[in-house]
């Protein structure tokens, strides 16, 4: 599937966000791309097939969508959810071409132009291939991982936290 910066339109656009944790803090919106290192970041976003993390990723904003809307009322369970879906798509679709144009741009700061090309060479392999069609699943148990060690750590800091300020004589 071959897209360019003007044709972004029709492709969704989600990337994880394990993607753009790693890639570092984001340059502002004045620095200048070169357009050759833009061409290849476009050419890796594709070869990423980075728009199939939409699917894998509606489902878990629809998710948080709905919990802080019960959250806040309750008695709108089953009565609101499948809006929730209708809306995110809406939004999604509205908002995937500039995403994705930010994201060639990203590529185009961090990478050099035969960096990219090797990634993406990479990505067009049988190999790069399989990485692609199993990053969602990897990146939705990644995100359970990280949730769940991340509570793990945060209740043994807490309990350490406890026994130390008991043994200061603060009553916790």
């Amino acid at each position: 599937m071959k897209f360019s910066l003007q044709a972004l339109k029709g492709r969704a656009g989600v990337v994880a966000l394990a993607f753009v944790i790693s890639s570092g803090p984001l340059a502002t919106a004045q620095e200048e791309v070169d357009e050759a290192a833009l061409a290849a970041a476009v050419e890796l976003v594709e070869a990423a097939d980075m728009d199939q993390i939409f699917d894998t990723v509606l489902p878990l904003f629809g998710d948080q969508i709905v919990q802080l809307v019960l959250q806040i009322k309750p008695e709108l369970k089953g009565k609101f959810e499948p809006l929730v879906d209708e809306f995110l798509k809406t939004a999604l679709t509205e908002g995937r071409v500039e995403f994705m144009q930010e994201m060639a741009k990203l590529y185009a700061r961090r990478l050099s132009v035969p960096e990219m090309n090797d990634i993406t060479a990479f990505y067009r392999t049988e190999t790069g291939r399989k990485l692609v069609s199993v990053m969602p699943a990897l990146q939705v148990e990644a995100a359970a991982i990280g949730t769940a060690w991340g509570e793990k750590i945060a209740l043994k800091t807490f309990d350490r936290l406890r026994a130390k300020l008991k043994e200061d004589g603060h009553e916790f």
